[in-house]
């Protein structure tokens, strides 16, 4: 999740909360539900409870180490900053290697990712979108333009950064189905 694999760009506004397994079964605990199962989905993007009201207290089965989360959380910002300086020395060696750039997935993640790195429409012209909606607007802050995969027969790009790396077999196929072969570097 956001502290164990630095997911830095998960953090964004609209998300109304951020619960770790600890937090979430805490809270329900202390609700007073008895938590069943507590399990990652979405491939560690998200956290899945089951519970049923009844049985919760505080002296309720433990689910995780409480200390563990605190270290990770007093090592962010230095974890933070490491993962920030890793993507613009990525990006500079791109820039110096004339390497044609494009960023698939124009959501939340993609604006955290730009905007933290500052990367401009110069740096990295297109985001791309299988939304029809997106498509043809562009990114805040930054101003990227949103652009359907088609495009990319165009502009021929040579690496494919993914904001959502689960959805990578999917890219890839659409990727190869337009003619296309690319590096892919997860966000």
């Amino acid at each position: 999740m956001v502290l164990e694999d630095l997911t830095v760009w998960d953090i964004i506004y609209e998300h109304c909360s951020y619960f770790g397994m600890e937090s979430l079964a805490a809270s329900f605990q202390r609700a007073g539900f008895e938590v069943l199962d507590l399990r990652e989905t979405w491939g560690g993007q998200f956290v899945t409870i089951d519970a049923r009201f009844g049985g919760g207290d505080k002296d309720s089965r433990q689910w995780g180490d409480v200390q563990q989360v605190t270290r990770r959380v007093e090592s962010f910002a230095a974890e933070f900053q490491r993962r920030i300086d890793d993507w613009q020395s990525k990006i500079d060696s791109l820039r110096r290697d004339r390497k044609r750039v494009v960023a698939w997935g124009a959501g939340a993640k993609a604006v955290s990712f730009l905007n933290m790195l500052e990367l401009g429409d110069d740096d990295l012209p297109y985001v791309v979108d299988i939304s029809p909606h997106k498509q043809g607007t562009f990114l805040g802050g930054t101003g990227q333009e949103v652009v359907a995969p088609d495009f990319l027969v165009e502009y021929r790009p040579d690496v494919i950064i993914l904001m959502n790396p689960i959805y990578q077999d999917e890219i890839s196929k659409q990727v190869t189905d337009l003619g296309l072969s690319v590096e892919y570097m997860a966000a």
